[in-house]
């Protein structure tokens, strides 16, 4: 029999220098409290520490620009209908509804999609076990997701061979999970599977053995590309990074400086002092300092007391922590995605500004969507083969999803869409701007970048249709009426729509009404920011006469 827990052991050792990555950079998102060393390693005394809080703002924004980001359903297929693309989008919809439920109730979590965005930012991957099945007549939507920082798996020529889960367990967990009593307060538990079985160890002991009934090993493993991909022996270290990475160093320094001169600040009261006297080195040092709040002490000519010169200390130290804070700018957001920006900026300003953010988004949004659309096959396969028929939904509307109308040869993908306020007003003026060269269908899709841009599509034609025809607004809004149950105000409605209509009858056929353009829409034509000057920066051009001034 293989020595499993043998083969996890020598893994994680192949594993320690990424872990230990990891570990560094989690010190940092808790802030773990800095303390001044000399080069040996030893605490310096008599120092004020200092731990900004720089990292943790950055990570958690970065978390909730991840987090906050909109996320699209996509199922495409030769000969698919759009009933049937809409039918596989609602089940995976549903789904993940169902997940965060059951991860609410059981582990209070606020959302998988939450703990996947930590995962990402973070660990620098994201990972999940995905076991769906019925109990009974019950439906068990058992997809967990897993810290990849305790994950140790190992790959194959035809993928992974082997998953490993440890975690630290209580005594009271591992009694109402195993029904096995431990000595000490906790306990490892490591949770082994392969192709054949899975094992599940407390400490060193086998506690629980059972047949993988699926015939492959249900997990979805995807790495960010935020990181290295050479092939170097130290390579592993930097594969799929977090967006802590390429500050990891520099934070501590901060960190440093900063202690530095709030002690040197501290000192200001209580700095250290030279006593001359015509006695020179030779002099007796006074027992105590003698300075102090309103402090009058008589000395010789050309003796007393003066401070220890260190000024260019301060300075030296200013310096080098300007340096600092522009290169942590540089490998972390820009100050117009913090609000910190006091002067206006154009639309193509903030076009730059913000592509920074795609050195650290766009590789981990690419590592969630196909994390999404890896773990989104895999439960659609797992449905099919248990021959499931289960009602999702929420908020009062659920559907049942058969297990036939799944089954298929389609392509399932995600797509994630993360801007600011700012970005956004941005798009629109580059998108007005592009308005007679470009096709609107482009503006939506290319420049907008909306997430639905054919809905959007549907919904801007329904307006101008109400706008081009007023028996269109009227009929409409009658309908609704009858649904809401409204009938004396829907009666009022159809009332006016015929008048409307008799009175279009007796005057007979009218040529038909030119639609609105783009003047003719709420809000169109007003420029919301300039597209190239910078707002208040630089002198403004003066208006010519005929121009109109708003």
């Amino acid at each position: 029999m293989a020595d499993y827990l043998k083969m996890v052991e020598q893994r994680e050792a192949e594993l320690n220098a990424l872990f230990a990555r990891m570990d560094k950079e989690k010190d940092l998102y808790y802030l773990k409290a800095f303390t001044l060393k000399d080069n040996d390693g030893r605490e310096i005394p008599n120092v004020n520490n200092l731990t900004l809080n720089d990292p943790a703002v950055f990570a958690k924004r970065a978390i909730a620009i991840l987090a906050g980001a909109e996320m699209q359903t996509v199922v495409e297929g030769e000969g698919l209908t759009d009933k049937q693309t809409t039918f596989i989008e609602g089940f995976l919809d549903g789904l993940d509804f169902a997940v965060n439920a059951q991860l609410a109730e059981l582990r209070g979590w606020a959302s998988a999609f939450a703990f996947y965005c930590e995962q990402i930012a973070l660990r620098g991957r994201v990972s999940a076990r995905c076991l769906l099945r019925m109990d009974g007549k019950k439906f068990v939507p058992d997809i967990l997701p897993l810290d990849g920082r305790y994950l140790i798996h190992e790959v194959g020529a035809d993928g992974l061979n082997w998953v490993a889960y440890k975690t630290s367990r209580t005594k009271a967990k591992i009694l109402a999970e195993y029904d096995i009593q431990i000595n000490s307060a906790t306990a490892v538990v490591t949770d082994f599977w392969d192709e054949e079985f899975n094992r599940i160890f407390i400490s060193s002991q086998q506690a629980r053995e059972q047949k993988n009934t699926f015939g492959y090993l249900p997990f979805v493993i995807q790495i960010s590309g935020g990181g290295s991909m050479l092939q170097d022996e130290d390579a592993l270290e930097h594969e799929g990074e977090g967006v802590l990475s390429l500050n990891c160093d520099l934070y501590p320094e901060l960190n440093r400086l900063a202690t530095i001169l709030h002690t040197l600040n501290e000192l200001s009261f209580n700095a250290g002092m030279q006593y001359e006297s015509g006695a020179g080195e030779q002099a007796k040092k006074p027992t105590l300092p003698p300075y102090g709040k309103r402090f009058v002490l008589p000395v010789e000519k050309g003796g007393g007391f003066k401070p220890m010169p260190i000024n260019d200390i301060r300075d030296s130290t200013r310096l080098l922590y300007s340096m600092l804070e522009g290169r942590i700018q540089r490998g972390s957001l820009p100050a117009v995605d913090y609000g910190n920006l006091t002067f206006p900026l154009s639309a193509v300003a903030i076009s730059r500004l913000t592509e920074g953010r795609d050195q650290i988004f766009l590789p981990r949004i690419q590592a969630l969507a196909m994390f999404k659309q890896q773990l989104g096959k895999m439960a659609i396969r797992q449905y099919v083969d248990g021959k499931m028929k289960v009602e999702l939904g929420q908020g009062g509307y659920t559907q049942q999803y058969p297990y036939q109308q799944l089954k298929g040869d389609y392509t399932v993908k995600y797509r994630f869409f993360t801007t600011s306020a700012e970005q956004k007003i941005a798009d629109l003026a580059v998108a007005r701007s592009a308005q007679g060269f470009l096709s609107d269908d482009t503006i939506r899709r290319d420049i907008l970048k909306l997430p639905n841009p054919d809905g959007e599509y549907q919904k801007r034609r329904a307006e101008l249709a109400e706008r081009v025809d007023p028996a269109i607004a009227l009929y409409r809004h009658a309908c609704s009426l009858i649904e809401e149950e409204e009938y004396i105000e829907a009666r009022l409605v159809a009332e006016q729509l015929m008048a409307m209509l008799k009175q279009r009858k007796m005057a007979g056929p009218t040529a038909p009404t030119e639609g609105p353009g783009q003047e003719g829409i709420p809000g169109v034509g007003r420029e919301l920011i300039p597209l190239l000057t910078a707002g208040g920066g630089g002198a403004r051009r003066q208006p010519k006469a005929e121009e109109e001034i708003e």
